[in-house]
């Protein structure tokens, strides 16, 4: 019943966040004289969703706190038992042994207070695992907390910039994938870039203000048949490049190769080094991806569509909500 809860209540707030990006995506009509304009449009739709995705993982962060600690509550009277009988065993043996040389298991409560204290007095498997599971579920909120205002990192300070690095940083430690993660099958899909520190990727070093990269820009790889594209939303253009996993299996090189605009025409790669080429990937599970690339850069990444594939447009019309 508990279980059932806590889902119903993730849920309830996934709906509550869907249902505010909706009114919110309402209420910018594109006919209105007096609407922002589209790269402003561009950026509050983009904020809006990492917001309904930071809310959902809040969500999922206490669900996952509540399990922890009822898992960790059952291992600590299992704990109990083991210590009351060790000592009612050692005492049997010994006429002077007093009351006061026992563990003071007296309190279940004072017990509680003593067992919980470290985490090396915790022994089951499902507490262990659902400690990680809730450390995993507070970073990812942590994580989407500190980039939710920052507009992929096109609007982001010296303090937001310091926070993204530190919860990125125990985001990092955290990574359930570490033999092999460009491998993973859980690469698929189509990743939409919450955050990046690369300014090349989001364009913002180009003159012409026509030309600068505005709203999302989504990710997707396909290992199996080695092929990457990136997706920009305006202007509209898919960059399309040949992938290779390093032999370490956490790198991804991309070749690009072509380059579509507005659907209609395509051009050669450009030769151009990109910080993005190589992508050192050091966090994925099913919902994250974290990467490292040139120069330092940091990639936050959230599945938007866990069905697409590159080139198939049945499983583009899939939904690209951050979840």
């Amino acid at each position: 019943a508990a279980e059932a809860a806590e889902a119903a209540e993730a849920a309830e707030a996934k709906r509550r966040a869907e249902e505010e990006e909706a009114r919110a995506a309402s209420a910018r009509g594109w006919g209105d004289e007096d609407a922002a304009s589209w790269e402003d449009r561009a950026a509050d739709e983009q904020r809006a969703a990492v917001a309904a995705a930071a809310e959902a993982a809040t969500a999922r962060a206490n669900a996952a706190q509540r399990a922890y600690e009822k898992a960790a509550a059952a291992d600590a009277i299992r704990v109990a038992q083991a210590q009351r009988e060790q000592g009612q065993t050692a005492g049997s043996g010994s006429a002077a042994a007093s009351s006061a040389q026992l563990p003071a298991w007296n309190s279940i409560g004072s017990f509680f207070a003593a067992a919980l204290k470290t985490v090396s007095e915790l022994t089951s498997p499902e507490a262990r695992e659902r400690q990680l599971e809730a450390e995993r579920a507070a970073a990812k909120a942590s994580v989407l907390a500190a980039v939710v205002s920052t507009n992929i990192g096109r609007d982001c300070d010296a303090a937001q910039l310091s926070a993204v690095e530190e919860s990125v940083r125990r985001m990092e430690a955290l990574n359930p994938t570490t033999t092999a993660p460009a491998r993973s099958g859980f690469m698929r899909g189509r990743w939409s870039a919450v955050f990046t520190t690369s300014r090349q990727l989001l364009g913002m070093d180009k003159k012409l203000s026509i030309t600068r990269q505005s709203g999302p820009v989504y990710f997707a790889h396909d290992v199996e048949e080695g092929r990457s594209e990136v997706q920009f939303t305006w202007p509209v253009k898919v960059d399309r490049a040949a992938l290779e996993i390093a032999p370490d299996g956490r790198n991804l090189e991309l070749t690009f190769e072509a380059t579509k605009i507005f659907g209609l025409f395509g051009l050669p790669g450009s030769k151009k080094t990109r910080e993005y080429s190589r992508l050192e990937v050091t966090y994925v599970d099913l919902d994250m991806m974290l990467c490292r690339g040139d120069n330092g850069t940091i990639y936050v990444m959230v599945q938007t569509n866990s069905a697409y594939r590159i080139g198939d447009m049945s499983s583009a019309s899939a939904s690209r909500q951050l979840s």
